[in-house]
């Protein structure tokens, strides 16, 4: 007769719950660190009271996970990098296109990506400059996420729309001055990153057309 798992203590479960509450996602090193032991976990996790969002990563069993979880995901798993080009794009509402893999800048040439594969991680290798002008830190399913501001965004899909397409990387920048966003703006970061041969030349033609641009519909 096969024996009854134990359920996990009230306070054990107690600590799980507040970890796992309001819509967060918590990696497994977090949350045995603050006190669940991982028999614990992994009961817990069948008995139904957590849910394995993806290989390490859980959440509670009623999460409403805000768009962008997967983002959250991959920064838990892989810790300082920036989510990026279409990714970002698509956060910001400067594309309706969503990307086969998750955009995400490193550092490092030789990292791998760490993780199971609930959303392919495409990596690009920046430098650190990179990582850090234009990028900003905005909070999802309760983890701090860097990603490039938008106006950041419309610099690389300009400077990557050989590889990425001229056609998604155009869109961005309509729908970014459609938006009535600073085109200066996007001049500026593509100076101080020393790409203004890529960039100036889609952006002076915008500015030129952008009070004719319809605002989009949202």
């Amino acid at each position: 007769m096969p024996q009854n798992r134990e359920a996990p203590s009230s306070s054990s479960a107690e600590i799980l719950a507040g970890l796992l509450s309001g819509n967060r996602l918590r990696v497994r090193a977090h949350i045995v660190a603050a006190g669940v032991h991982p028999q614990t976990l992994a009961r817990a996790v069948e008995a139904g009271s957590a849910v394995l969002y993806a290989r390490g990563i859980y959440m509670a069993p009623n999460a409403d996970l805000p768009e962008g979880a997967g983002f959250a995901a991959t920064t838990l798993l892989n810790p300082g990098g920036v989510v990026c080009l279409s990714s970002a794009a698509l956060y910001h509402r400067l594309s309706d296109e969503n990307p086969d893999a998750i955009f995400y800048a490193v550092g490092n040439k030789t990292m791998k990506v760490v993780g199971a594969a609930r959303d392919p991680v495409r990596l690009v290798h920046w430098s650190q400059d990179a990582r850090s002008i234009g990028v900003d830190t905005v909070e999802i399913a309760g983890v701090p996420v860097r990603i490039t501001s938008p106006a950041r965004t419309v610099v690389d899909m300009l400077r990557y729309r050989t590889k990425l397409g001229d056609e998604p990387a155009m869109k961005t920048l309509k729908d970014y001055a459609a938006s009535s966003g600073d085109l200066n703006l996007v001049l500026e970061l593509a100076r101080e990153l020393g790409w203004t041969k890529s960039v100036e030349p889609a952006v002076r033609a915008a500015e030129e057309i952008q009070p004719l641009i319809p605002r989009p519909v949202r």
